[in-house]
């Protein structure tokens, strides 16, 4: 149970990046939009969405007032959200930042943060990365991902590195982080003009209860459960696209978005900023992290099927999917891992589920082999001792 959420929050990242891109490039299609930069909003200084390991996600831009602009249209008091348009920008930073307060079971204060950041490019490659951070306390865990040439890469650090096909099952579970108004409704009251955020001129709008709608189990992971207290939407005067959501609100019971140290039937307070801003530089500049370089291009020095997918690599052990039948498999792996050097040290054949075992300088690998031969047969390396 304790390490449910970060188990969660990793399968939700690895599984959901090509949804994420996919879905701001529809919406651009819809809607009409150029992929490119237009002039206008001004582009945020790069310190505002620099995302990594290393820099302050923390960081928030201060909502600045400045006089309206020369020949600025009036908008309406009222704006219906399902007329707001995505961002115009073909690279840009979605930086979501969550904070739950609450108790532990001991009744003493408990505070824990989760801080997404999503940069989205459309040069020089289209590509896509997810750092998170989740601060339990003094722990601290980052999880990083990108997503590039039709796979997504996601570095876990100690436990190793996780490949995951663009086409995941699990891909809907980023419903609701390609855009911050996809899960609002009704009608929106603006009760503040002109005020810059990430250094676009913005009308601040008043959420409420009614305006949110992110309780559906299709929800995003971080997300579900949460009601709506109340809150602010920033959307800009050009364009009429969301420059920042951030509310208040509260869950409580089991819901998958809740930390298990928070006992479920308290409340829980949750915060929520999510920024929306343009890549200076218009891209990122997006690569392969550094921690998974090697698998993608050796295996993890295991020989693979010609087809392999889903390639994961977790503690030492290797796993991905082929089209090829069981019985191919087999026969591959008795021929390849001796031309690597592996001797072999036993096998049990069974049908539906086979292991072959190979020693090589001390060390018994097993190569579990599992399926039918009528869908994808999956394969799992597994280091013996």
């Amino acid at each position: 149970m304790k390490n449910r959420f970060w188990l969660m929050l990793t399968i939700f990242i690895v599984s959901s990046l090509a949804c994420n891109l996919g879905a701001a490039v529809n919406n651009k299609k819809q809607a009409g939009q150029p992929t490119q930069s237009p002039t206008q909003p001004a582009a945020v200084s790069p310190a505002a969405v620099q995302g990594g390991a290393g820099s302050d996600n923390a960081v928030q831009p201060v909502p600045t007032r400045s006089s309206q602009p020369a020949g600025q249209p009036a908008l309406a008091d009222q704006l219906d959200v399902s007329t707001l348009a995505p961002a115009p920008f073909g690279s840009y930073s979605q930086i979501v930042h969550l904070t739950y307060l609450g108790e532990d079971a001991s009744g003493s204060p408990l505070t824990q943060t989760i801080s997404i950041t999503i940069k989205t490019q459309d040069q020089p490659e289209r590509g896509q990365s997810m750092l998170l951070i989740g601060n339990k306390g003094a722990e601290v865990q980052t999880v990083e991902s990108v997503s590039l040439g039709g796979t997504s890469y996601t570095d876990m650090g100690v436990k190793g590195c996780v490949t995951s096909s663009e086409n995941s099952s699990m891909d809907s579970l980023l419903n609701g982080l390609d855009r911050p108004d996809n899960n609002l409704k009704n009608k929106v009251t603006r009760v503040e003009q002109d005020v810059v955020v990430n250094g676009v001129h913005t009308d601040r709008y008043a959420l409420a209860k009614d305006n949110y709608a992110i309780e559906n189990a299709g929800s995003p992971v971080p997300l579900q459960g949460i009601v709506l207290d109340e809150g602010s939407l920033y959307v800009a005067r050009q364009g009429n696209y969301v420059v920042r959501m951030e509310f208040s609100g509260h869950v409580t019971g089991d819901g998958l978005n809740l930390p298990a140290e928070f006992p479920k039937d308290k409340s829980v307070k949750v915060n929520l900023v999510f920024d929306v801003a343009e890549a200076p530089d218009r891209t990122w500049n997006l690569a392969i992290p550094a921690a998974c370089q090697e698998l993608a291009s050796t295996g993890a020095g295991y020989p693979l099927m010609d087809d392999a997918a889903n390639l994961t690599q977790i503690q030492g052990q290797v796993m991905y999917s082929t089209r090829h039948t069981p019985d191919e498999v087999i026969e591959f792996y008795r021929k390849e891992m001796p031309a690597q050097g592996w001797k072999a040290a036993g096998e049990s054949i069974v049908t539906g589920f086979s292991t072959l075992k190979f020693t090589r300088d001390g060390v018994t690998v097993g190569v579990n082999i599992l399926g039918s031969g009528n869908t994808q047969t999956a394969v799992t390396i597994i280091p013996l001792e």
